[in-house]
């Protein structure tokens, strides 16, 4: 399950690694191979794709794919 373009609450206060500017939470998805883990992809608006996090997840009725 991916979730993309959901407004979510927290803002990032992080700036992007390649061109300084502000980056956005942009997809949040369970981890592929452990269980209570999910993947946040964040992205810039004028380089894309530009860094993830590994985090507990606090997803609630996620599937276990093990």
């Amino acid at each position: 399950m991916r979730l993309q373009g959901m407004s979510l609450a927290r803002e990032s206060k992080d700036d992007c690694p390649v061109c300084g500017a502000r980056i956005r939470l942009a997809e949040v998805e369970p981890h592929p191979i452990r269980a209570g883990l999910a993947i946040l992809g964040f992205h810039c608006e004028a380089c894309g794709p530009v860094k993830s996090l590994v985090v507990v997840s606090q997803m609630k009725n996620q599937r276990r794919l093990c």
